[in-house]
């Protein structure tokens, strides 16, 4: 069968396939990103929208980090077919230096760079977290995020692997916190005027044991949620 074909071992340490992969973001600080496993399918963008009332709180996103034109959506190009990668293969200072969509053009990977503003005027603690919303046919087994704030830390998060394996030319990753969220944590005392930067960089790891034919046709979503702590403990 021709899918099979497509999970062969590309080296000793890669199996090539080929994936879609789409990222979307919905809603202020909400974040969908797709990795859709079929073959020669086609995603959707990424988008960001912010709705009135956090406008009115002066929280705000955009691909520009002087916020010269704010956009209520953000718009990521869309990535057809995908071959395993590895971290290595990551070009992460262009990342980072590319406001927006990163387009990569020897290797597929999703990768997004955006901008958090507080233009407000109180500081507020603002929490984040990664999490699963959709998981089929095991899709998070092989997926690696990486997460890169303000153009410094790095943080690499994983499913753990089913069988014990040692990875070449990677930083340690982090394990999910759980089987749904990859990660949380809080910016604390975000200052008025303050500027936040964010990459997200999604991947499927060609090292990865877990990374062979099984996951072909399978999905995962993923967001990023934001929220201004006062907000969310009202809600509790």
């Amino acid at each position: 069968m021709r899918a099979a074909k497509a999970l062969t071992v590309k080296s000793a340490f890669f199996r090539k396939g080929v994936i879609t992969i789409g990222i979307l973001i919905t809603g202020l600080f909400s974040a969908v990103l797709a990795i859709l496993a079929w073959f020669g399918a086609n995603t959707g963008n990424f988008i960001v929208m912010l709705d009135r009332d956090e406008f009115r709180r002066g929280i705000f996103l955009s691909t520009d980090e002087n916020f010269v034109k704010p956009e209520p959506r953000l718009y990521a190009a869309s990535i057809g077919e995908v071959d395993n990668i590895s971290y290595a293969d990551i070009n992460r200072n262009l990342v980072k230096e590319t406001p927006g969509s990163y387009i990569d053009p020897e290797f597929s990977y999703l990768a997004f760079t955006y901008y958090l503003k507080n233009t407000g005027d109180t500081a507020v603690d603002i929490k984040y977290r990664i999490y699963i919303t959709e998981n089929y046919r095991s899709a998070d087994a092989a997926v690696r995020v990486l997460l890169i704030e303000d153009d410094e830390t790095e943080r690499l998060f994983q499913k753990p692997d089913t069988v014990e394996h040692q990875y070449l030319a990677m930083p340690e990753a982090l394990y999910f916190v759980d089987d749904i969220t990859v990660c949380e944590d809080t910016i604390l005392a975000f200052p008025p005027g303050a500027v936040k930067k964010f990459s997200v960089i999604i991947w499927l790891e060609g090292q990865d044991p877990d990374c062979n034919d099984s996951l072909l046709g399978g999905m995962i979503k993923l967001r990023m949620k934001f929220d201004i702590a006062d907000d969310e403990e009202a809600e509790e």
